[in-house]
């Protein structure tokens, strides 16, 4: 797994299923070709879940500077 998505919350569950289709090939077991491809769909689902925060800018973009994040509140005014 790449380190770009370290912090994302699949990072955790596809990190857990490519640890145990290695493990399972590691031993000469057979692996479904099915895990192989919701490991792939996974990671495509997390690349584009990570460009749609991008575009909507409800996260940091990957080269963003941890305080360009905006406002949660959604409100870019000033405090009165």
């Amino acid at each position: 797994m790449s380190d770009e998505h370290t912090s994302h919350p699949f990072a955790g569950p596809l990190a857990a299923m490519e640890a145990e289709i290695a493990a399972a090939e590691a031993r000469g077991e057979p692996v479904m070709p099915q895990a192989h491809a919701m490991v792939a769909r996974l990671r495509e689902l997390m690349q584009a879940l990570d460009g749609l925060n991008a575009s909507l800018g409800t996260g940091p973009a990957p080269d963003a500077a941890p305080d360009a994040t905006p406002d949660p509140s959604g409100d870019e005014r000033a405090p009165d």
